[in-house]
This record gives C-alpha cells, sequence and structure tokens, in this order.
C-alpha cells in the first residue's frame, strides 16, 4: 500500500508516493500523476466514435427496457378489466340479477387483485424517458475525461477514479494495472475495436450495462 508524503530539499519540498512498509518502493508524484493522466486518455474516444456511442447506447436502453414496458401496458390492462368487472357487477345487483352476498365475494376478490396489481404498477419503474441529455452529457464527459481529472477537485479526481477502477490499482513506476474496470467503461472502450462488427449489425449480442454502484476510495499498490 502507498501513501504520500513530503521531503524537505535544500531550496524546495519534494512530494512521493512510498511503500507503507519497509520494502523501500517511492515514486516521485509528478510522474506518478503524469502516468495517471496518460492512463485515462485510453478512454478517451477517438475521433468520431462519440456519435457511434449515443447511438450504440441508446439503441441498448430502450431494447432493454422495451419488455418493462410491455409489463406496464399488461398491468394497466389488468385493472381495467377488473374495473368494468366490478361497474357490470354493481348494474347485475342493481337490476336484481345477482346476489348482493354474491356481489360482495366478488369485489373483494376484484379489490384485492387491482390493490397487487397497483402496487407491481408502482414498482414498475417508467422507463419511456428520454436519455439523450444524460447520454450526450456523459460522452462529453467522457471526450474531456483526462483534462477534467487533470483538473478537478481531489473529491472530483476521487469520483473519477472510483467511477471507472472498482479494484485496486497497481503501480510499478511505469505504469498502471487493474484486475477489473467499472462494466459500462469496459464495454464502452472495447466498442472501437468492434465498430466494424457494430456497423453491420450482424452480431446478435446486447449490450448489458452494469447498474452496480462503484466504490469512490482510491487505493494505490506498489508491485514490490
Amino acid at each position: 500500500m502507498l501513501t504520500g508524503s513530503a521531503s524537505k530539499g535544500r531550496y524546495n519540498h519534494y512530494y512521493y508516493y512510498h511503500c507503507v512498509s519497509s520494502c523501500g518502493s517511492r515514486f516521485r508524484t509528478e510522474n506518478a500523476n503524469s502516468l495517471f493522466v496518460r492512463e485515462l486518455r485510453k478512454y478517451v474516444p477517438k475521433p468520431g466514435m462519440s456519435d457511434i456511442y449515443v447511438v450504440t447506447l441508446k439503441e441498448s436502453y430502450y431494447e432493454q427496457t422495451r419488455s418493462q414496458q410491455s409489463n406496464r401496458k399488461q398491468i394497466i390492462s389488468q385493472i381495467d378489466d377488473l374495473n368494468i368487472r366490478l361497474k357490470n357487477a354493481r348494474e347485475l345487483v342493481a337490476d336484481q340479477k345477482l346476489d348482493p352476498e354474491d356481489y360482495r365475494e366478488l369485489k373483494l376478490d376484484c379489490t384485492n387483485k387491482i390493490t397487487i396489481l397497483e402496487a407491481n404498477l408502482a414498482g414498475s419503474s417508467q422507463v419511456e424517458k428520454s436519455i439523450d441529455g444524460l447520454l450526450n452529457q456523459a460522452v462529453s464527459n467522457l471526450s474531456r475525461l483526462d483534462i477534467l481529472y487533470d483538473e478537478g477537485t481531489v473529491t472530483q479526481k476521487r469520483q473519477i477514479i472510483g467511477s471507472i477502477y472498482p479494484e485496486k490499482l497497481v503501480f510499478d513506476g511505469f505504469q498502471y494495472r487493474t484486475t477489473r474496470l467499472n462494466e459500462a467503461v469496459r464495454l464502452i472502450f472495447t466498442l472501437g475495436g468492434g465498430l466494424s462488427e457494430i456497423k453491420n449489425r450482424k452480431s446478435s449480442k446486447k449490450l448489458h450495462l452494469s447498474g452496480e454502484v462503484v466504490p469512490t476510495r482510491i487505493e494505490l499498490v506498489s508491485k514490490v
């Protein structure tokens, strides 16, 4: 594990990341920070790729939420049918064609079913929301990822790191490595490599976006 400290020279202070144990690993902060900004540039879209990101992610989003919208419509239809059934039953009672006791049993049954369906409807998210603004902002931030990090506050830097790297970072003095990227970041990063596949639409694979919350802590591990 690495920590930071300053070393006072003859005229200036010099800052280092160094191992908390006695292994002796120590890296100049200027070099380590510069290499990390270079690492982030890997995820900056190449020219022309931003529009492809937006289109591809939008198509995937609506494809995956289509079944949810269909389920909402089905629930609403079932509620409407039960209300119509109750209305018809009341008319039959008024015309003395249905026994009041039978009506009460029917009403209780329909009311219970409607309550359950309304609870399911409330728990179902309204998916027909425009995500254009969100996607455009996200891609714009992605296109300036290295700049946003370099010019950001400590809190903003932590948020950027935490949103990309859910696991620890390993720094050996020359490059950074990690065992796993955030799934959404990994998929966006690999879209460029699969550009020809995206264009011809021959692949039947669906893009699955990760919804899990990513921790925002920073942990640097030195290679001993």
